[in-house]
């Protein structure tokens, strides 16, 4: 698991209210900016920010800045980011042309909010103000009467008005003066450093494989085609069904046979435990842990009819160990998964049937016996179910090794 990090600095409103955070490149603890290329900064903020420590760690639902080189505004699309609190910022060493003021007319259109960055009001850059929500001035790089001129040209714009480089309380007052919505500066506040940590590449591909292999809308073909690219994979499902466990009359050669023969539930559940098993292996226990909570989950939807499906809370019970055995936090796993809105509630605040399943396996595991248990569950039932799943679980560990 390898360390990560974004620096951010806070944006402040005229009562020095917090507004919003600038997000900035850091590639260690150091807090400064390092780098060679303003591309790869700008991945890597997004990637750190958005999927390794994930955003609601980064601003707590706070509205935050990132810079755009010219290649992301002009080629790369950002359709996929969460428009409502991120604003783009565009850089002063963008040269204005057709391209640019194209892209960001289809970024104001997908209802991105737009920032132009140590803005220097010319011929050549005015057509950007007009797609602009705010406009951020460099106060050390402007004289006090430059200052005054620009906030006088852009105020009918509608524009909200941003002073950068704040460094003492009277740079603060005049800037307040001149009527600047917003302040950023070391007077306020140096960057602070967010550390999280990233999976290992390996780790990923293990959770997209297990995001497809769970998803229920997935044909015995796709199921098949997905299992076999994974040699390992296949060859242990393929073992496990094959072993005394199952008992069936022949010997089967293929993953088409095995989902004929041992049925597509017992195939997707013994491919998402091999998978997942590979992200424990240093610790064994906690996959056996996993086995036990996804399996009381299957049993508890399947036998109180809890508007659940049986294989679902499985794949929710399994899943909820994910950040335990990977050491990342479960917004950013499930960001990696998209494993639609219900599931990912369940996991997150054990809301919905599948939640209640998942809150009743909890309790089971912790042995809160004198808690109250959600909906129609009774405990000498439950407790039934759970050993059940633990003796499954015992015979079933075997498919792990």
């Amino acid at each position: 698991m390898s360390e990560c990090y974004v620096g951010r600095q806070p944006i402040l409103d005229q009562d020095l209210r917090l507004h919003a955070y600038e997000l900035l490149f850091r590639h260690d603890p150091v807090n400064q900016a390092d780098f060679n290329s303003g591309d790869s900064a700008t991945s890597q903020v997004l990637l750190n920010a958005f999927l390794d420590i994930g955003l609601e760690r980064v601003a707590n639902r706070r509205t935050v800045f990132v810079n755009l080189t010219r290649q992301f505004i002009v080629d790369a699309p950002m359709v996929s980011f969460p428009h409502e609190h991120i604003v783009l910022e565009v850089l002063e060493d963008i040269a204005v042309d057709d391209s640019i003021l194209d892209s960001l007319h289809s970024l104001k259109q997908q209802g991105f909010m737009l920032a132009l960055d140590d803005f220097i009001l010319r011929d050549d850059t005015a057509p950007m103000v007009e797609f602009a929500d705010y406009v951020k001035l460099d106060i050390l790089a402007l004289s006090d009467a430059e200052l005054r001129r620009h906030v006088e040209a852009l105020k009918p714009y509608g524009v909200k008005l941003l002073a950068e480089k704040v460094e003492t309380h009277s740079q603060y007052e005049t800037c307040r003066t001149y009527g600047f919505d917003y302040f950023q500066g070391y007077f306020f506040s140096r960057p602070e450093i967010i550390a999280g940590r990233r999976p290992p590449s390996s780790g990923i591909a293990v959770i997209r494989l297990l995001s497809m292999v769970s998803d229920p809308n997935v044909s015995n073909e796709e199921l098949e085609r997905i299992i076999i690219q994974d040699g390992a994979l296949s060859m242990r499902v393929v073992r496990f069904v094959n072993s005394a466990m199952m008992g069936l009359n022949r010997r089967v050669g293929s993953i088409r046979e095995a989902i004929i023969l041992a049925g597509r539930k017992t195939i997707r559940d013994m491919s998402l435990l091999i998978a997942m098993a590979r992200l424990a292996s240093s610790m064994p226990e906690l996959m056996v842990n996993a086995m036990v909570r996804a399996r009381t989950c299957e049993l508890l939807a399947g036998t109180y009819r809890m508007g659940a499906s049986a294989d679902v809370a499985f794949t929710v019970g399994l899943f909820s160990m994910l950040d335990v055995i990977l050491g990342v936090e479960m917004p950013v796993l499930l960001a990696e998964m998209a494993l639609g809105e219900e599931v990912e509630q369940a996991i997150l605040e054990r809301t919905g049937s599948y939640g209640e399943a998942l809150q009743c396996a909890l309790m089971l595991e912790t042995g809160e016996l004198t808690a109250l248990l959600p909906g129609a569950i009774r405990w000498n039932e439950a407790v039934e179910l759970y050993l059940d799943a633990l003796e499954w679980a015992d015979n079933s560990r075997h498919v792990l090794n």
